[in-house]
């Protein structure tokens, strides 16, 4: 063929001798044959299709030092035809059926099997590379690559061929997914303790239905298994020897099966797209330790692969921003409700639902969230989380002191929230500042600042308008108690006060200014006689009473 191609006609010669088992033990003649553009496309594909479809001949040919350059100029000449559109030699509906029969914990020599898969995988990446806008483009999330890449690992030794598919192939992830390298570490960490019995090799289909039994066992009869160890155990053995994205896709389903309905289908990609759908499970799921760890591992890397695919198709990179921060902050409402014990009433109040979860990884998640996106706890803040949760925010993550920029920025705005909003926002600043104010004294002093400021300035909405005898201030739709809310976080910050002490003079100082000036409004309010009046004047004692207390316990008094 070499010869050939420079002395002779090459359309009769190709077109009787070469044959892709000829190929597959060497591709250098067809390789030089697509460069000279002396073969048609077709023929390309015909020999091509044949290689990635016979598991022997990939086996064969993924020897060869030249089969990452085999399958590079072949989709290059494919995409340099006029034809369109371009449609790849294998399909994905190809790939996942070889999926389904791979033994993927044989990993001591590779099988053909295994090298048809890695060849295929490849030449779907490379596809992918070159023609990215193609409707028959490789979705490489839906696939089982971390597996592929741990195969393609092992079997360096056993194929020269391997060595340059590798390469390529992860520089391909790492520019459309590079998630998928860093689940490679963390699947290994997870399973790597976990005892996998010899004996005994489930198939694939009886396995999934193991894990999805598991689920629904634990859902109907939770007393038989409490910490549901079982079905954690199932669903790390099985995604030890089968694709995670399968097994996520499976857990998913069955954890959101009623009684009435069917869990939704959903393949990794449309997971990976609206990840937020985990946080429907049934709270019993988040009760138990096994199913918790099991959601928790699923949802991290589903949020992961989102925030990536989400800077590859936004517009610009602020919209891309903004959606994350928006999504992060629905998840870590929803995890600081879990670990508090309690959610957002009617009327601003806290309503318990639960006991407080105590769960590390669930802790870890939320001070991770907090820490890779400033602003975050601002947010939580300033739309409003119920009060339990704010403690638990506090006593927690002293990260959260790194909002305090925002948050006084938050405080500085009086046009953008209502008189309740700013006096809860104004309760947990002040709560951060005495907490972790350390970390930063400058930023922690503004803040202190503006919150005491915001302290003094609700006095009077606290106390109520003169001579009504029942709170008659209301904001929004459902008329909420304005009197009743602020009276709550002006008494939860002058409780916090109580615990400001030791060496911090200058916030000691800013509290204590504005505590006198409470205690000073107090003594100058007037108050006459009457049903009201003595009501009125109860109040004021209460006030006074937690003035006197919190400047006792910064080692002070009340100056009239």
């Amino acid at each position: 063929c070499k010869w050939a191609v420079v002395h002779g006609d090459l359309e009769a010669i190709y077109t009787k001798t070469l044959k892709a088992s000829l190929v597959s033990h060497d591709p250098s003649a067809l390789i030089q044959l697509i460069r000279g553009n002396s073969i048609n496309v077709q023929k390309t594909l015909d020999i091509l299709g044949e290689l990635l479809s016979n598991a022997e001949l990939s086996n064969e040919v993924i020897s060869h030092p030249k089969v990452c350059a085999l399958l590079e100029e072949s989709i290059e000449l494919q995409a340099n035809t006029v034809c369109k559109p371009i449609i790849p030699a294998v399909s994905q509906i190809q790939i996942e059926d070889l999926a389904r029969r791979i033994p993927w914990n044989e990993r001591e020599s590779i099988s053909p099997i295994q090298s048809q898969m890695i060849l295929q995988c490849a030449y779907s990446l490379f596809f992918l590379d070159r023609n990215p806008a193609s409707p028959f483009a490789f979705e490489p999330r839906d696939h089982p690559i971390v597996e592929t890449l741990r195969l393609m690992k092992c079997g360096l030794d056993q194929k020269p061929g391997i060595h340059q598919l590798l390469e390529l192939v992860e520089k391909i992830v790492t520019k459309f997914c590079p998630e998928i390298l860093e689940y490679m570490e963390d699947q290994e960490m997870e399973t790597q303790s976990i005892f996998m019995p010899t004996n005994q090799e489930t198939p694939r289909r009886e396995m999934m239905l193991i894990v999805e039994q598991s689920v629904e066992n634990y859902l109907t009869f939770p007393k038989s298994d409490p910490s549901a160890s079982k079905l954690e155990r199932n669903y790390l053995l099985a995604k030890r020897r089968f694709p995670f994205t399968e097994i996520d896709c499976t857990i998913v389903r069955a954890l959101l099966t009623t009684k009435h309905s069917r869990g939704p289908f959903l393949s990794y990609s449309m997971l990976i797209r609206d990840p937020l759908i985990l946080l429907q499970c049934p709270l019993l799921v988040w009760k138990a330790r096994g199913t918790r760890r099991v959601v928790l591992a699923i949802i991290k890397r589903a949020l992961q692969a989102n925030e990536h695919l989400t800077r590859q198709t936004s517009q610009s990179e602020d919209a891309a921003e903004e959606f994350i921060s928006s999504r992060n902050m629905v998840v870590c409402r929803c995890f600081l409700c879990l670990v508090s014990g309690c959610t957002m009433g009617p009327n601003g109040t806290d309503t318990s639902v639960l006991d407080p979860i105590r769960c590390d990884v669930l802790y870890g998640m939320i001070r991770l969230m907090i820490t890779k996106n400033p602003g975050l706890v601002a947010m939580l803040i300033k739309q409003g989380i119920p009060d339990m949760a704010v403690d638990w925010l506090v006593d927690n993550c002293a990260e959260s002191i790194q909002d305090a920029h925002s948050l006084t920025i938050v405080l500085s705005d009086r046009s953008r929230l209502t008189a309740t909003e700013r006096l809860r926002t104004a309760d947990a600043s002040i709560r951060i500042v005495i907490a972790h104010g350390t970390r930063d004294e400058s930023e922690a002093k503004t803040l202190a600042y503006a919150a005491l400021n915001q302290l003094v300035a609700s006095f009077f909405l606290v106390l109520g308008p003169v001579g009504v005898p029942v709170n008659v201030l209301g904001e929004g739709e459902r008329g909420m108690d304005v009197t009743q809310i602020c009276r709550k976080a002006m008494f939860r910050m002058l409780s916090a006060l109580q615990h400001v002490h030791g060496s911090r003079t200058g916030l000691k100082n800013e509290c204590s200014m504005a505590l006198q000036k409470l205690a000073t409004l107090c003594k100058s309010e007037g108050v006459q006689s009457g049903t009201v009046a003595n009501r009125r004047k109860t109040q004021l004692k209460e006030i006074w009473d937690a003035v006197v207390k919190a400047l006792n316990a910064m080692g002070s008094t009340a100056q009239l």
